[in-house]
């Protein structure tokens, strides 16, 4: 049994958020396009790692503070997808925020902008993010 427990595949945790604007606008970044990143030059949404002893909203907070530099409002979790390439759980979350792209300072990725939900489904997204909007279109609205 504990040779078994040796070679489990290790699957990681991660989160990420939907942030919507008051247009009910979809945030999403555009990745870098670094030789060897997963999904280089795709578009994103913000999140990351879920860290060793992190819960999934500390996470998130700490993902959303790093990568725009601010706080989101009216968290709440939305579902999970599973990326399947990278052996990794991500926990979905939907969030609000408050002010214009002007004023979101992205600290990594090219740069972001608010689309429509019809135009995010047409984004170069990964696929399960596109199969969980798909499925899940009310929580949109």
């Amino acid at each position: 049994m504990q040779l078994i427990e040796e070679f489990k595949v290790k699957e990681e945790k991660a989160v990420k958020v939907f942030i919507l604007n008051g247009d009910k606008e979809i945030l999403f970044y555009r990745r870098d396009n670094i030789k060897g990143l997963p999904f280089r030059n795709y578009w994103d949404l913000i999140g990351g790692q879920i860290e060793e002893r992190e819960s999934e909203i500390d996470a998130l907070e700490r993902e959303v503070m790093e990568e725009i530099g601010c706080k989101v409002d009216e968290t709440e979790r939305i579902g999970e997808v599973y990326d399947s390439r990278y052996r990794t759980r991500i926990a979905l979350y939907k969030a609000r925020i408050s002010f214009p792209i002007e004023d979101i300072e992205l600290c990594e990725g090219q740069y972001a902008r608010y689309f429509k939900f019809n135009e995010a489904r047409k984004l170069r997204i990964p696929k399960f993010f596109r199969d969980f909007m798909n499925m899940n279109r009310e929580l949109f609205d």
